[in-house]
């Protein structure tokens, strides 16, 4: 196609232009770029539209269309708002996908999780956290630390888990600052 058009603007212009039965045109071959935070829905609708590719730098949607990724929106380094509640494994999938920051509009969500898949979920850049995390295995130093750094909130232990942390003394103490239910 010689004469493809390139069109960007925010969700609400580029719905408008591309998707609204009373405002469309038809611009089958236009390349796409969303500038602010769109939806999966509203990628898809405007993906729809066209045959190229749409670019989001931002996705904001619930956690668990944030981890469904129909149309695989959250990829590379974009940044993602979770509108919602959100949990452990769903935080850890949506994190796994993006390298870009994530937003938590809410903090105080309780986690559960393996020290492995929360420390996960917690790694690159995500809005400090305050709610109560459950680790349900045995952590590392690193893991605790990494956990500990991302949030204010109480970290407890499930049921029956004992362990041996090993670390340097500043390793040990970030890891251990948030900790409410240590015995031993």
């Amino acid at each position: 196609v010689t004469n493809a058009i390139a069109i960007s603007g925010t969700e609400s212009q580029v719905t408008a232009a591309l998707v609204d039965t009373d405002t469309k045109v038809v611009a089958i071959n236009a390349t796409v770029t969303i500038s602010g935070a769109a939806t999966i829905a509203e990628l898809t609708a405007i993906d729809a539209a066209i045959s190229n590719t749409v670019s989001a730098s931002a996705v904001s949607d619930t956690a668990a269309n944030l981890v469904t990724n129909s149309g695989g929106y959250v990829t590379g380094s974009v940044n993602v708002t979770i509108t919602g509640s959100v949990t452990a494994s769903q935080l850890k999938t949506i994190n796994d996908s993006t390298d870009g920051s994530i937003t938590l509009n809410v903090t105080t969500d309780a986690l559960f999780g393996t020290a492995t898949d929360l420390a996960n979920a917690f790694s690159g850049t995500v809005t400090q956290h305050t709610g109560t995390v459950v680790i349900t295995d045995d952590p590392s130093a690193t893991e605790l630390q990494t956990i500990n750094n991302a949030t204010y909130g109480a970290i407890t232990f499930g049921g029956g888990v004992t362990f041996t942390l090993s670390g340097t003394g500043s390793v040990l103490a970030a890891a251990l600052n948030n900790v409410t239910n240590l015995e031993g």
